[in-house]
């Protein structure tokens, strides 16, 4: 068995379980799972760690890249959401909302990150990223 699938197995493996472990640790609600808050996200990620594998067998390096692209970027969505698709500027009564809404996200923000700590779920979802990461940089495969 060559690297570039073991990597991808672990990869998938990894992300398949922290997708359903524990990710964040809220004080007051409980244990959160990337599950139940991206499903969306969730999907497309498993997806990608199952094409991946696929890829890996079939020795499909540009597949194996773009699967490991698809993983981290079902990952930063939000954050990508955001840069990409800025709201609407120039609207005053958007604006004032956007400011409302802006410093509460903000108090809601620091309160979430005053009674919440990142589970160790969240690492082993990451870690399979890592992994599917590894796998598509590595050329024992070919």
């Amino acid at each position: 068995m060559n690297r570039t699938l073991v990597f991808a197995g672990l990869g998938a493996a990894a992300a398949g379980a922290g997708t359903f472990l524990p990710a964040i640790h809220v004080a007051v609600y409980g244990e959160v799972r990337y599950w139940d808050v991206a499903r969306t996200q969730a999907l497309i990620l498993l997806l990608a760690a199952a094409v991946q594998i696929l890829c890996a067998i079939r020795k499909e390096r540009i597949g194996m890249i773009a699967c490991a692209v698809a993983m981290w970027g079902a990952l930063a969505w939000p954050v990508l959401r955001d840069l990409l698709f800025p709201s609407e500027e120039g609207n005053v009564l958007m604006e004032a909302a956007r400011k409302v809404g802006t410093a509460a996200k903000e108090i809601a923000t620091d309160v979430v990150w005053q009674f919440s700590d990142l589970s160790w779920g969240m690492l082993v979802l990451l870690a399979g990223c890592v992994f599917a990461t590894f796998a598509a940089l590595s050329r024992s495969g070919e």
